[in-house]
């Protein structure tokens, strides 16, 4: 008789348990561990790695508040003709691109300007999105 009762109580709160567990700390982890700021590489060649790296870095994230909530992905495309191809992915917004051909100086050079035409990007986007916030603009839009 114990048995079965304890078996029926098992059945009933091994199941809770296991659900709570898988649910509960999903929400309160979840905005507790965001990451902002993420530099991804997803290049293929030594030339894309060398960009990759000196990109990274050189890259400090621009220092207005709330420029945040964004992620870079360096990417690259080896073409034999013509070298590799390089963009620079902003979440969903490709916003550079270069043909880099296989020479130290112009690798670290092509990095350096990408950092500057990055943060010009972020800085701007997060105006853009302010002005769009602020009071005049969130009601009528006029």
């Amino acid at each position: 008789m114990v048995n079965l009762v304890h078996s029926s109580i098992m059945k009933i709160l091994v199941p809770a348990i296991l659900l709570w567990t898988c649910f509960a700390p999903c929400s309160t982890v979840a905005s507790d561990t965001e990451i902002d700021g993420l530099v991804i590489d997803q290049t293929q060649t030594r030339i894309g790695y060398e960009f990759y790296s000196t990109f990274s870095l050189h890259w400090e994230a621009p220092v207005q508040n709330g420029v945040d909530d964004y992620t870079i992905t360096v990417i690259e495309r080896a073409s034999p003709q013509w070298g590799s191809w390089i963009w620079i992915k902003i979440n969903d917004a490709y916003m550079y691109r270069k043909i880099l051909q296989p020479r130290q100086g112009e690798v670290e050079n092509e990095a350096r300007k990408a950092v500057g035409t990055v943060k010009k990007y972020l800085v701007t986007e997060y105006l853009y999105q302010k002005k769009l916030l602020d009071e005049d603009m969130s009601e009528s839009g006029i």
